[in-house]
């Protein structure tokens, strides 16, 4: 049954329309009758109705204000507008809140029950489309884990599946694989499962442009795929290295994180999950690295990979072959950017400049040998210019990446209070335009927006895990205006607080 407040300062029209329309026939059912618009905002919060028939002028509050109100607040609910005669003013007003309806009260016997009928169908056909929504989100998480698997088999699928499986393929185009498991304490040993519901906030918090790929497998393992390349090698080590310290900090749980090499094409999916699987199920912190790349397993505490790359780089300059190290030169880059320590880049990259300003200094334009490439100085004066660039860039990409692991740690730690640019500033003593453009490049949304969506998963637990009202999980979340709370929630997920409120609960 449907549940209707009815709103109007006039008492006789109040009652007429609770005596007189024939609610039961329509399926409804009057909670509650306001006499002005104040006590209808009130009622509202209290009722949570799923029709509102409010007269347009009224006393303390008027109509059109108290629709604005509850349209930001409870976008479920319909207004069907009451009024004593026509006025164009109003009826654009009405059209502009999104009302059904605009009855005008000498006909309301007549034009109240084709207004709900039609309020009626309009949330049947919102719900329904809800429900489309959940269910394409439920079918994909479904395929995705399939595909993981190997069990795709695409003969045997709906046609609603083909259409998202084809979906998935397309963004599979160019992709990563981040494969992040749970790894059991002791006092969890006899847990069968872990819940990775904060995990899985804590992932949608870092990398919300991928939501859509990031899905549970089993035995507290999550998966990601990050179509197209959005980060360099040295930014996805920094953005996991986050992960890993803030699940240990908040979470109190270790993580295991591979990263694979970009692959192309959803076929390759089974494969790469398997030997995904055989390295984060057969690992075990202790006090070594968490973290694997793909072929090149960088483990944090052994740097041999760099040294032996050095010692490449040198033994070309050694036998002068400076074009020859110049063209070696991008794949040493990528290595570089794969988060080794600065004071050990700056080692390794001294070594390489002291040699080449050697021969700058001492060389003989004249020499060559028959063990040397055509000797010229400007490949030397090229290989020397680009190891400084690349220097300056690895700096910059430790330096950035710091900053940003300061600003998310900040966030973490005080997302629960009213936070602001200037107090991120402050507390970590740098310009609040600086660390506003690096975040915003580094991360592409602004520091607003990640706390904004930090306070909103939390908001999405609280809601989940306690039965603490959506306006008292606003307060706690530093949030001054309740409706603010709820324009952010709606426009990170896509429905109101209310609206996931009543979805937690139907599922429990």
């Amino acid at each position: 049954m449907w549940s209707v407040i009815i709103a109007d300062d006039e008492k006789t029209i109040r009652s007429g329309m609770g005596k007189f329309i024939d609610w039961k026939s329509l399926d409804c059912m009057v909670v509650y009758e306001a006499k002005d618009g104040e006590d209808l905002i009130k009622a509202v919060e209290k009722f949570q109705p799923n029709i509102v028939i409010t007269d347009i002028k009224m006393p303390v509050l008027d109509g059109i204000t108290a629709a604005s109100l509850i349209r930001e607040n409870y976008p479920q609910t319909e207004v069907i507008f009451l009024t004593a005669h026509m006025n164009f003013s109003y009826a654009k007003a009405a059209l502009d809140m999104g009302s059904v309806s605009y009855i005008i009260k000498t006909n309301f016997l007549l034009e109240t029950p084709k207004a709900v009928k039609r309020a009626i169908a309009n949330m049947e056909v919102i719900s329904h489309e809800k429900q489309v929504i959940l269910s394409n989100i439920q079918i994909r998480q479904h395929l995705l884990h399939n595909l993981v698997h190997g069990l795709i088999s695409e003969n045997r699928l709906s046609e609603t599946e083909k259409n998202i499986y084809t979906d998935i393929c397309m963004k599979l185009s160019r992709y990563r694989m981040l494969l992040v498991r749970e790894v059991q304490k002791e006092d969890d040993i006899n847990k069968e499962e872990i819940d990775d519901k904060p995990l899985r906030s804590m992932l949608l918090s870092m990398l919300a442009k991928h939501e859509e790929f990031i899905f549970h497998i089993a035995q507290n393992k999550l998966c990601v795929l990050l179509c197209e390349k959005e980060y360099s090698c040295g930014e996805l080590l920094i953005l996991t290295r986050n992960l890993v310290d803030y699940s240990e900090k908040f979470l109190g749980r270790n993580l295991v994180i591979y990263i694979g090499e970009q692959v192309t094409g959803a076929e390759s999916v089974p494969k790469l999950f398997e030997e995904a699987d055989n390295v984060v199920m057969n690992h075990f912190p202790d006090g070594g690295s968490n973290i694997y790349f793909r072929t090149r397993m960088i483990d944090e505490n052994k740097n041999g990979k760099l040294k032996e790359a050095v010692a490449d780089l040198l033994s070309l300059i050694h036998g002068h072959k400076f074009s020859a190290a110049c063209e070696r030169l991008d794949a040493f880059q990528e290595l570089c950017m794969m988060g080794y320590e600065k004071e050990l880049l700056k080692r390794q990259f001294a070594l390489l400049e002291e040699e080449c300003i050697r021969y700058l200094i001492y060389m003989n334009p004249e020499w060559k040998n028959e063990n040397t490439d055509v000797f010229s100085t400007q490949y030397l004066f090229q290989l020397f210019n680009r190891l400084r660039r690349l220097l300056d860039e690895c700096m910059n990409t430790l330096r950035d990446g710091s900053l940003i692991a300061e600003i998310n740690q900040f966030i973490e730690e005080h997302y629960m209070e009213r936070i602001s640019l200037e107090d991120i500033a402050t507390a970590i003593h740098r310009n609040k335009s600086y660390i506003s453009r690096i975040f915003k490049e580094k991360m592409n949304e602004t520091i607003s927006d990640a706390i904004r969506k930090r306070k909103v998963f939390a908001s999405k637990e609280m809601i989940e895990k306690t039965d603490l009202s959506i306006q008292d999980i606003s307060a706690k979340l530093g949030f001054v205006e309740h409706s603010y709370f709820s324009k952010n929630f709606k426009k990170i997920e896509g429905i109101s607080p209310k609206e996931y409120e009543r979805l937690v609960r139907k599922k429990q």
